[in-house]
């Protein structure tokens, strides 16, 4: 009969918290995809959630639309800026 090795402490860990995480937590692994890759634990803990909790499944959409709307801003602002050199700045003029 073959042991087994004891199953590692962090994958019970991580387990764990994808059975327990809290709205405030779903609220900051939301936020935080917007600015980085969540590892896979996070994002499995946050599907999760994300399946019992309806304010949450709310929040994220709302975020989800903050965020392609600042998108969209942020490029069409950028698109929409004058060029320096059609304008030149009055200390640049000739007399």
């Amino acid at each position: 009969m073959q042991d087994h090795p004891p199953p590692k402490i962090s994958l019970l860990a991580g387990v764990w918290k994808i059975l327990t995480l809290k709205c405030d937590e779903s609220t900051g692994l939301v936020s935080d995809g917007f600015e980085r890759d969540l590892r896979p634990m996070e994002r499995w803990a946050l599907r999760m959630h994300l399946i019992s909790c309806r304010p949450c499944r709310r929040m994220r959409a709302q975020f989800n639309l903050l965020h392609q709307a600042a998108s969209k801003l942020a490029k069409s602002t950028h698109t929409d800026t004058p060029n320096n050199d059609d304008h030149p700045s009055p200390d640049n003029q000739t007399p």
